[in-house]
This record gives C-alpha cells, structure tokens and sequence, in this order.
C-alpha cells in the first residue's frame, strides 16, 4: 500500500512523468471508445475527458517532458480522429481547436477505430493479436454450456501453490444483469449484454499477510485465460472493472449472495460476434519499451 501511496496519481501530490503518460493514455481510451460508438454522439466529453485531457498534457508540456513519447503521438493522434470524425459528419467545431492549439498537427493515424470481423484461429499468437474488447454484441445468445467450456478451458490457469482460488458467478437474469451493470457504471450507452460473467477469489485460500496481493495476482490471470478461452470459443467479451467503493462493493455482494471472503476481480460481459462491428484501435507500445535485460 505504501509503494502505490508513493507512486500513484493521488490528488494533492505533483505528477510524474509518469503519472501523466498513465492518465493520458486513460483519456485517450475514453475518447476513443467513443468514437466507436455505434451510436455517436457529437462533441462527447467537451466538458469532461477532453477539458481533464487538455489540462494534463498542458501540464506534461510545462514540466519539459518528451513529446516524442508513444502515449503522446497517440494522444495527437486521437485528437486529430476525433477532429476528423466531425469534419466526416460536417460540424464545426471551433471550440475544440482552440482548446487543442499547438497539438493538432499532422501525425501518423495510429489511434481511432478501426471495423472488424470475427477471425477464427486455431493458432495463439494469431488469437492474441487478434483479440478485441467488443461492447457491440450480435443478437444471438451466448449458451450457458459455452461459457462452462470456457471456464473449464481456464481451469489450467497457473496460481500460487496451485490453489485454485477463482469462482465464476454467471449471471443469465436480465433484470440482475442491468442492476449490476450500473453499480459498474461502465457500460452506459451501450444494450445490456446477453450474459454477464463476474470473477471473484477466495481470500481464505491464502496464509499470511505476505500473500495479501496473490488473491489480484491469480484473479487476473484466470480472468485472462478466460477471455482467450471466450475468444476461442468465439464469444465475444469485454472486461469490466470491479474497483469499488465499500458501498458498491456491498450492492454486489447483497445481489449475488456472496460472502466477505471472496475479492471482486472482475465483470466479464459476454454476447454474441456481430457481422462486423467498430472497436478503439487501442494503441500498443513497442513491447522493446518494457523490457529490461540484466
């Protein structure tokens, strides 16, 4: 707790590097999201992410820090889909332009949206890279046998000692489903998925305080075999956070009957591959960024 009360964008404390590129690369994901929209919504975020993004890249500007920076070309580069997008549909939109001087300039599109179909592929590498989070479903149903196949495919998943902590809640009752998602609060906009999935651990499977984290370290990577598993399967999902407060924390808990000991990881909503459908072109780094060798 210590280390991330050091470290992590807190209020009141001067940003970092970065702190920063981890907030800009936040708001450029929300922008993005939004352009994919099937539904869009013109001027989105004028008086939230986009004032919230002005403000931090002004900021990383004042402190001197690189431009040259992956998460900043991308910033430029949402911001000029999202200038286009307009110019597509004929609004002006002078306002942003003004807020945004001196960081529209020309820039590779590395960032926006981009349309997709559904690639079958019996080959990891190829499933990985090919993998999207879909918030779009197609209309027909997710059967509840499936999604047993793809949990008993992440039952391989590796945990600390082979404990095996996760449980899986399925949740099939559309009116639970809508009740969830908005304690979640992270899927406004969009139709209630089919399925929902939410992933917790069971904290009583560890010893000591030195295992404190393992319950997030197992959740996750058993959150991530499953959505390859889904992806295999070919069941379109998107991972939801579960980062609540203690009282939202307790709505779901009071909803789903569960107890105390198990942490919330995650929510999965599942559904159906639409024919084609429009997804962020979600930005990566050179995987050489994060590698250091001794």
């Amino acid at each position: 707790m210590e280390t991330y009360r050091r470290n992590a964008l807190l209020a009141g404390m001067e940003n970092s590097q970065e702190n920063l590129i981890g907030i800009v690369m936040f708001r450029t994901h929300s922008i993005e999201k939004g352009l994919s929209h099937e539904t869009f919504r013109p001027e989105f975020g004028k008086d939230t992410t986009l004032k919230s993004l002005f403000a931090e890249l002004t900021q990383y500007r004042e402190f001197g820090f690189d431009e040259s920076d992956s998460v900043i070309k991308n910033a430029v580069s949402v911001l000029n889909e999202y200038l286009d997008t307009h110019k597509q549909l004929n609004m002006d939109i002078p306002w942003f332009s003004e807020m945004f001087e001196g960081w529209l300039y020309p820039m590779n599109s590395i960032a926006g949206v981009k349309k997709i179909q559904f690639v079958k592929s019996n080959d990891f590498a190829e499933l990985a890279a090919n993998r999207n989070s879909i918030r779009e479903f197609g209309s027909d149903p997710v059967t509840l046998e499936s999604l047993q196949k793809a949990v008993h495919i992440s039952m391989k998943t590796p945990s600390v000692c082979n404990r095996q902590p996760w449980k899986v809640k399925i949740i099939t009752d559309m009116s639970l489903i809508e009740k969830l998602l908005d304690i979640q609060g992270g899927f406004n906009g969009y139709k209630v998925p089919n399925k929902l999935l939410l992933i917790t651990v069971d904290a009583a499977y560890f010893n000591g305080l030195g295992e404190r984290n393992e319950p997030y370290i197992d959740g996750g990577l058993f959150t991530m075999s499953l959505l390859y598993a889904l992806e295999s399967l070919e069941i379109a999902a998107v991972a939801l956070n579960a980062m609540f407060t203690s009282d939202k924390t307790k709505d779901v808990r009071e909803l789903l009957d569960i107890n105390s000991g198990e942490v919330l990881i995650t929510f999965i909503a599942v559904g159906s591959f639409p024919k084609s459908t429009q997804v962020p072109k979600s930005f990566r780094k050179d995987y050489k960024e994060i590698i250091t060798v001794y």
